[in-house]
């Protein structure tokens, strides 16, 4: 059985000064705590793109591998035992590639219905070949070997800056950064759904700390990639099924 991938968690630091107006809707819980922050004054690094692929599936229809003896029972499994979400995912497949995520992820609306929830992916898991309509796929599962998508978290502590530090009304900040920054200064934290940012908002450079009506609050900011397991799929043409293999398998 194949280790479900792990997130690893870069901390990146904004400082902002805040206080309380309306919070805006939709939010999503903030990502597990990170390591301690690095602070002010350091530019934010942008995480993978969203649309990078780290790998090239080979389509089964202009791919045919020869192999020598027979798919056996134990490593097969039928198409027709396949729930209808991993049919889905494998008729999906067919046709070039498909990507697995955490059902955690599938729950943000900037994820597309590209994605499978990695539960579904444990017969490709476990076993070396589908039978469908009596035609052998060899299927390959690649773990983080698909598209990565940007998490970002943001951390809101209330707490005077120091002389140097650099500090932004919460009015002036654009309504893409201001709206996530609020809530986290109402809540403490604010999760960014997956997917929703590609990269970091530029913005965040410009400050450490915000100034809000009720106080002035350090803006930390944390990310981190989620990438996507993979299911490779190539048919497989059989060349010798003795008699003696028939019986095997039919034991087995």
């Amino acid at each position: 059985m194949a280790r479900r991938p792990f997130l690893a968690l870069l901390v990146v630091t904004s400082v902002v000064a805040a206080g309380c107006s309306g919070a805006p809707g939709g939010s999503s819980p903030a990502p597990t705590t990170p390591p301690a922050p690095t602070t002010a004054g350091q530019p934010s690094p942008s995480p993978t793109p969203t649309a990078t692929s780290t790998s090239s599936p080979t389509s089964p229809e202009t791919t045919t591998t020869a192999r020598s003896g027979a798919p056996t029972a134990n490593d097969t499994v039928d198409y027709t035992a396949l729930s209808s979400t991993q049919k889905r995912a494998f008729d999906r497949a067919l046709d070039g590639t498909v990507q697995f995520v955490d059902d955690s992820a599938l729950e943000s609306p900037y994820v597309g219905d590209e994605y499978v929830d990695r539960d579904a992916a444990d017969p490709f898991r476990t076993h070396d070949y589908v039978r469908k309509n009596d035609t052998y796929y060899r299927v390959s599962y690649e773990e983080s070997g698909g598209y990565g998508l940007a998490t970002y978290g943001i951390r809101a502590t209330e707490g005077e800056p120091p002389d140097d530090a650099s500090v932004v009304a919460l009015k002036d900040l654009s309504t893409e950064v201001r709206n996530p920054v609020e809530w986290a200064i109402e809540n403490g934290s604010y999760g960014v759904p997956a997917g929703k940012w590609s990269s970091l908002p530029q913005e965040f450079d410009r400050f450490e700390y915000v100034r809000a009506p009720n106080g002035t609050y350090r803006i930390t900011v944390v990310y981190g990639d989620l990438f996507a397991d993979t299911l490779h799929v190539e048919r497989v043409e059989v060349e010798t099924l003795t008699a003696t293999e028939h019986s095997r398998d039919a034991r087995n």
